[in-house]
């Protein structure tokens, strides 16, 4: 009788699971994951004997099973408290913030970098004012944890420094702490990073002082990080705040693709904060070129800056200092497209890697 009655309520289980699935509606995107969800694949005559049905029809399943997120809180709870894990999908979380383990850094790709700077330089930028800096990520900052691997982050400096001999190097590390980074999200935030226009502007000589008083700061929340599905709920959403004033709204952002297209934007992209990715709301996210134009200053100065999508909140606090700031992203445009939509012509550029 005890395995009829064990029986009887795991059928009953999955009928009322699936019951609730037909009457529960799909949902197109997750926000606490960051990601859209798998909707329901094509049914036809080919998608069966392909087996692209079924295949598509699994994914489908888990992305919308219902208690999909309180779910995968109680697994990550279990692996935390019972089984006593000290990561849950090489996430883990220490003072209230969500890291994520990395075992793929290599010396290999600072060597790269290095050489791509270097054939950047020769390509466009001699006699120009060039400068490179390194963003150190979360992990560096709690990296005295035995519990957990961490890269080597002096050899990465020193590996990247040793293949350049063009540009000036930056030290970012001594200007950032952990708090000047979002609790589920690998990327700094913006109104925190006056030690870091401090030490842009000793090292690169801006004529104009950083100083938050000439800005305003704007609260959006709530703010799913990268991480925050890791954490499987664990660490609650965080917010973005970020600055503005009268100059930064009279700027327009011009984004350029490979297609020869240019869309105008304004620098902050409020919509884009709704989307899969909130961070996008800087500069609406990865972009090959954008140029932002800013009216208000008349110096006639212009900064190139070559980047990963930190820059995308920081480029906004260095119109002050500059008439054009250009950011341009390797990993979307073609090295040998770059001439024909960024005029080096005097300007200063500013390589940005993140460790």
């Amino acid at each position: 009788m005890n395995n009829k009655w064990t029986t009887l309520a795991f059928a009953a289980t999955l009928i009322l699971v699936m019951l609730l699935n037909f009457i529960t509606s799909d949902i197109a995107i997750s926000m606490t994951e960051r990601r859209k969800l798998k909707p329901f694949p094509e049914l036809t005559i080919d998608t069966i004997l392909s087996g692209d049905f079924f295949e598509d029809f699994e994914k489908y399943a888990v992305d919308q099973m219902v208690y999909r997120n309180p779910l995968r809180n109680i697994k990550a709870l279990i692996e935390y408290g019972v089984f006593q894990k000290y990561d849950n999908n090489s996430y883990f979380i220490s003072g209230g913030h969500v890291f994520k383990m990395d075992y793929d850094k290599k010396l290999q790709e600072y060597i790269n970098a290095a050489k791509q700077i270097e054939a950047v330089y020769e390509r466009y930028l001699t006699g120009l004012d060039v400068y490179h800096a390194i963003i150190p990520d979360k992990n560096y900052f709690i990296r005295d944890n035995d519990k957990y691997l961490f890269n080597d982050y002096e050899t990465m400096i020193d590996t990247l420094n040793a293949g350049i001999t063009h540009s000036t190097y930056i030290d970012l590390f001594s200007a950032l702490t952990l708090d000047d980074y979002y609790r589920s999200d690998l990327h700094w935030k913006q109104d925190h990073l006056g030690g870091v226009m401090q030490a842009l502007q000793s090292a690169m000589g801006f004529e104009t002082a950083f100083d938050a008083s000439h800005y305003t700061p704007v609260t959006l929340s709530p703010f799913y990080g990268a991480y925050h599905g890791g954490a499987a709920g664990l660490v609650g959403a965080d917010s973005i705040t970020y600055l503005t004033n009268d100059s930064i709204k009279g700027a327009v952002a011009l984004h350029y693709s490979e297609n020869g297209e240019t869309i105008v934007k304004d620098v902050y992209d409020i919509d884009a904060f709704g989307g899969v990715d909130g961070y996008d709301q800087f500069l609406s996210g990865p972009t090959p070129i954008v140029e932002i134009q800013n009216p208000a200053n008349t110096s006639g100065k212009s900064l190139v800056i070559f980047r990963d999508s930190f820059a995308s909140s920081l480029a906004p606090l260095l119109l002050e200092e500059y008439s054009t700031v250009t950011l341009v992203d390797l990993r979307y445009v073609s090295m040998d497209l770059i001439g024909e939509y960024v005029d080096f012509d005097e300007a200063t550029v500013l390589f940005i890697t993140t460790a």
